[in-house]
């Protein structure tokens, strides 16, 4: 007989995430053979059997179950309860998520002060890697900003902002030209993990899509 558990619903909202139980979700098996850890260190394959009668939004949101948290990725699949002999009328796949990691993005044009919580960090830059046309390449430093932590109006990282892989509590001083050189100077000499963005690019699994920052 199958059996449904409780999972965490995660809501963010002004910079926490907050939890809410929701009872009898069914775990499915892995949709392959065994979870796949992809080359952007995404791990696949869980499908999640939502109890009939919920009215909760299972688009761009996270989950947390089993010790570890999870993103949903695509849409939910619904049938017509009526039909459905079990108790779960939807199904919706997740995949893991890192969120371990805080950033700091200082505006380009203003140097105003982003900082991003709950986020990706992949830092590459401590060597070179040779390209498939035998090109050497130079290590980058990614940032991740999940779908499901963003907000309409939240600032999105551009090419030439100055990210920080940590929670910055540096200040740019724009009062001029040189006091702006001076604060990135004693940035640099503070945070010397410190990057410029070189690429933004946007990732869909739902309606909303994650921010991918390429930096070095």
């Amino acid at each position: 007989m199958l059996k449904g558990t409780s999972i965490e619903l995660l809501t963010f909202s002004d910079g926490q995430l907050t939890e809410e139980t929701i009872d009898d979700v069914l775990i499915g098996e892995p949709t392959s053979s065994a979870p796949t850890d992809q080359t952007d260190g995404r791990l696949l394959g869980f499908t999640l059997g939502i109890p009939k009668g919920d009215t909760h939004d299972w688009t761009d949101r996270l989950v947390e179950f089993w010790g570890k948290r999870f993103r949903t990725v695509g849409y939910p699949q619904q049938g017509i309860e009526a039909n459905i002999p079990l108790r779960w009328g939807q199904n919706i796949k997740v995949e893991l998520v890192d969120m371990t990691g805080t950033c700091t993005v200082f505006d380009n044009k203003t140097y105003t002060k982003h900082t991003y919580s709950y986020v990706c960090i992949r830092d590459g830059r401590g060597g070179t890697t040779v390209a498939q046309d035998g090109s050497r390449v130079a290590g980058r430093l990614q940032v991740r900003i999940y779908a499901p932590l963003t907000a309409q109006g939240d600032y999105i990282p551009q090419v030439g902002d100055i990210v920080v892989p940590c929670d910055c509590d540096a200040v740019i001083d724009t009062t001029s030209e040189q006091t702006v050189s001076q604060s990135i100077k004693a940035l640099r000499s503070a945070y010397p993990k410190y990057a410029a963005v070189v690429d933004v690019s946007r990732q869909y699994y739902g309606t909303k899509p994650d921010i991918v920052i390429e930096a070095r």
